[in-house]
């Protein structure tokens, strides 16, 4: 129904993050996470995987919610605690 304005499901949390450079993953978790990707796309000193771990809680819209309630944020709205 595109006449009906209806946002995009979301989720948002905060975290700390960590930059890890491809040539400290383990080669076997490389290939499975990256495939062919690299291929074209710089070499592996010009890539790096970003490690997240979550904090606090996880804020959310429209995820589980029926279609036509996300048109209402009091409905789409949710949190979920990180669980560690």
């Amino acid at each position: 129904m595109p006449w009906i304005q209806i946002p995009d499901a979301t989720i948002a949390f905060s975290g700390a993050a960590r930059v890890i450079s491809m040539n400290d993953v383990e080669p076997k978790l490389r290939q499975r996470i990256l495939g062919r990707m690299i291929e074209g796309h710089g070499t592996m000193e010009d890539n790096c995987i970003l490690e997240i771990r979550p904090t606090g809680h996880f804020m959310t819209y429209g995820v589980g919610v029926p279609l036509l309630d996300m048109r209402d944020p009091e409905k789409a709205r949710g949190h979920a605690p990180v669980v560690p």
